[in-house]
């Protein structure tokens, strides 16, 4: 019968092989994300048209003023669908932009960001972390 102590070395043996199984070649670095969300897959170009959208509110109204916007689920609802109705005719850019010429449907993507912000504001921090962990399969 082995001992306690035994019994922790084999273990740690153990922890030791499958450590190196997985050492990298000395003239390489590591990294260890295949688990981490894959930022680099969005799409930059659009995100910039995206961006541009929050500039141009930004300059008419005040940075973050869309936050303080008083039933703001409603009205950026209605805004996106006003966007997206003239994106679906055939409209590309919003006339209301002047020389910006901001496209229709990057104003569909930001109101929809506001409202994706809107919702996981109303979510509490445990029904958050219970959500994403589900999503990723990992605790938070």
């Amino acid at each position: 019968m082995k001992s306690y102590q035994e019994g922790e070395i084999q273990k740690m043996n153990k922890s030791f092989e499958a450590l190196a199984h997985h050492e990298p070649a000395k003239d390489t670095g590591v990294k260890y994300d295949n688990d981490k969300i894959k930022m680099e897959l969005l799409p930059l170009r659009e995100l910039r048209e995206v961006a541009r959208v929050l500039t141009y509110g930004a300059k008419k109204y005040a940075p973050d003023n869309w936050k303080k916007v008083p039933d703001l689920k409603e009205r950026y609802t209605g805004a996106l669908l006003r966007h997206l109705t003239e994106y679906r005719e055939g409209k590309s850019f919003d006339p209301e932009t002047g020389a910006d010429q901001l496209l229709h449907i990057a104003q569909v993507a930001c109101n929809a960001l506001f409202l994706l912000w809107a919702e996981m504001e109303e979510i509490t921090e445990v029904q958050c972390k219970s959500m994403i962990a589900e999503l990723s399969n990992k605790r938070c």
